[in-house]
């Protein structure tokens, strides 16, 4: 279960560098051809990049040692809070949201007509957020693992 959920949250976070790099390579275009000269974008978008590829990275690690030996001589090796992807996820969530808000406001001002740029804000949005639910559910598998271990070694020790 929790392989399959990685599988899920990489997938995920391919998407979202997807996306983040479109509207990434998007942005640096534009200022090179003059047609923006807004840097904030460019460096909130290339931080929310290193953040999910950091994220999938500690995803893809975490996952890879609770693969074969002993559960218990492996448990003690990994952390029992999950605060890497938690704090990640959320950190890059604030930044799209941000983006977001800001361009909802430029919209509203009527400084900008972009509609894909929105639209794709909200699905990644979208997209972290589900990533941090998936990573808390499989925190919480973990943990479950980690009691039931905990309960055969008291159970042998009687």
């Amino acid at each position: 279960m929790i392989r399959t959920l990685t599988w899920w949250e990489l997938t995920l976070a391919a998407a979202l560098l997807l996306l983040a790099g479109s509207e990434w390579i998007g942005l640096w275009l534009a200022r090179r051809r003059g047609l923006t000269a807004n840097v904030s974008r460019l460096v909130s978008h290339g931080i929310v990049l290193a953040l999910v590829l950091a994220y999938a990275i500690y995803a893809a690690t975490w996952t890879r040692g609770l693969e074969g030996g002993d559960l218990a001589l492996r448990l003690r090796e990994l952390p029992t809070v999950n605060w890497t992807y938690v704090i990640l996820g959320l950190i890059a969530a604030v930044m799209v949201s941000w983006d977001l808000v800001a361009l909802v406001h430029a919209r509203s001002r009527g400084l900008t007509t972009n509609v894909s740029r929105m639209v794709s804000h909200l699905a990644m949005l979208i997209i972290l957020v589900v990533m941090v639910g998936i990573s808390v559910l499989k925190w919480d598998l973990y943990l479950d693992r980690v009691a039931e271990t905990y309960r055969e070694g008291i159970q042998r020790s009687r």
